[in-house]
């Protein structure tokens, strides 16, 4: 058919143009003028990045008093539990530097009971890399153990 044909059935020119060419190319000539799909990530930009494996555990770590986190760069939480030293319980309010919290800081609490570690609380939950303080407010004279889990950068 001409070209007047095509265009009379209302056959755009670059309908006309895709039809010929799939015509003109072969099969197997068309896989070779595919670009392949990169196989590999690229690189990141940052020195520091983790990889995706050193972030998927959760850290424990036991701290007095205070302790500053830095997480991967994931979707977590920040737990922290609490043990009573003395022969009573304790109350315990942990609290984030407001420093490092903007306007609204986390806060949790409990009555830690001696020799027994508390559950888990979910202190904070975030979404990507976050540096955060946590302090300890101990509502006794005896003292406390604190641990806080976290996905560590």
């Amino acid at each position: 058919m001409n070209l007047y044909i095509w265009r009379r059935l209302g056959v755009g020119s670059l309908m006309l143009v895709i039809l010929v060419c799939s015509y003109a190319v072969e099969p197997s000539m068309a896989q070779d003028l595919v670009a392949p799909l990169p196989t590999e990530e690229p690189a990141a930009i940052d020195s520091h990045a983790e990889k995706p494996e050193d972030c998927d555990q959760m850290t424990t770590t036991e701290y007095f008093g205070d302790t500053t986190l830095h997480t991967c760069n994931v979707g977590g939480r920040i737990e922290v539990r609490f043990m009573s030293l003395g022969p009573g319980g304790c109350a315990v309010e942990a609290r984030e530097d407001p420093r490092y919290a903007g306007s609204r800081p986390a806060t949790t609490g409990l009555l830690a009971l001696p020799g027994i570690w508390s559950g888990w609380l979910v202190f904070r939950e975030h979404f990507g890399r976050i540096t955060t303080r946590i302090v300890n407010r101990v509502h006794c004279d005896t003292g406390v153990r604190s641990q806080v889990r976290y996905y560590r950068r």
